[in-house]
């Protein structure tokens, strides 16, 4: 066991001035001390010497030059009343508070982005849903926000090669169709019959009906041409809206959209922190919204270098029941829709309505 020795530890202190800005390891390196002995040496060196402590905070190491440790040049210096001794800080910030990317006049002149997630419409469904939407969109929007519809609006139940041969039995292609035109008729119903007095309406495509008709027609290449335009089969064409292929984004301010983000493989980003997932997926380049989960999921990163960046699933916008999901799939998924209030630069003040509310607030005009 060691001895103290305070007169041996003043010599070192004196040969070695370089001990005042070492860290413990290097002096351990340098001198061959223990860790007690470096730590005593650095204090010392620290009270005999004119120079500030060093600070972590301030995140500036001493440089090597020529094997001797040489200061940064001083930062700015603050007081800790609570302890009496001086510190380093960091340099001082901008004025302009980097961290404030948005002008607020520029947020206040920034359009609100409605996402529609997953409608799944088939034969035979009630399309009060799509009424209410029509209605909230015609009500709470201006010809200067956008709709952006996320893709699966119609359910293709009948391309479904997941279906046991029971559960085909009476579906038809022709059917699919029809119910997407009728829902849309539904919707754009609600609107102004001029399309400039209207919200700016996209739509992606999502894996329920491109995906599906894709596969269907390289399975069967005599239909090739003749099944390749969606948008002109489910009716978007009608309204003059070209649908963006399935999981190509569609940016708007800074926000990106698609029905969903491949994980690198054969599968999609989800599960339960879908949000931090996919921007970590993203490497936290852009905000992104997207559907097909049927859950809603928000994530939130911000950083002085890039500001707000965003990790959004959507949810559904359905409330009937969906039999592959059994009773817990069913009572899990969120039904709702996504509003983004403000939206510029990929941030925005991020609200969540509910379908019930919608129904609360339009059912009364389908009565009437």
């Amino acid at each position: 066991m060691g001895t103290r020795n305070d007169a041996a530890d003043a010599a070192l202190v004196a040969a070695h001035p370089w001990i005042a800005g070492a860290s413990r390891l290097e002096i351990k390196r340098r001198l061959s001390v223990g860790s007690a002995r470096a730590d005593r040496l650095r204090k010392l060196a620290w009270d005999s010497s004119k120079e500030p402590r060093p600070s972590l905070i301030q995140g500036q190491r001493p440089k090597l030059d020529g094997g001797a440790r040489v200061q940064q040049p001083p930062a700015r210096e603050i007081y800790l009343p609570d302890s009496g001794n001086r510190h380093r800080d960091l340099p001082p910030v901008s004025e302009e508070q980097p961290w404030r990317k948005a002008d607020p006049q520029k947020v206040m002149d920034s359009p609100t982005i409605l996402a529609v997630p997953d409608i799944h419409l088939h034969k035979g469904q009630d399309m009060s849903r799509m009424r209410w939407l029509g209605r909230y969109v015609r009500d709470s929007l201006t010809p200067y926000d956008s709709v952006v519809f996320m893709g699966d609006t119609v359910d293709g139940k009948s391309m479904c090669r997941h279906l046991e041969e029971g559960e085909r039995e009476g579906l038809r292609f022709r059917d699919d169709m029809e119910a997407g035109r009728q829902g849309l008729a539904e919707f754009y119903g609600e609107l102004p019959t001029n399309p400039h007095e209207r919200p700016n309406i996209e739509h992606v495509w999502g894996n329920h009906v491109w995906a599906r008709m894709k596969r269907f027609v390289k399975e069967h290449p005599w239909l090739m041409g003749f099944l390749d335009d969606p948008d002109r089969w489910f009716g978007w064409s009608d309204y003059g809206v070209k649908g963006h292929k399935y999981q190509q984004p569609l940016h708007i301010r800074g926000w990106r959209f698609q029905h969903n983000l491949p994980n690198g493989g054969r599968g999609t980003v989800g599960g339960k922190y879908a949000g931090a997932s996919m921007l970590n997926r993203l490497n936290y380049s852009e905000s992104i919204v997207t559907a097909h989960t049927h859950k809603y999921n928000q994530h939130e990163v911000r950083t002085a270098a890039r500001g707000a960046v965003w990790g959004i699933t959507a949810g559904c916008y359905f409330s009937h029941y969906e039999d592959y999901a059994q009773y817990d799939g069913n009572a899990s998924w969120d039904r709702g829709l996504v509003r983004l209030e403000y939206a510029i630069d990929g941030d925005a003040d991020v609200a969540w309505k509910r379908i019930e509310t919608l129904e609360a607030m339009y059912a009364s005009e389908d009565a009437a």
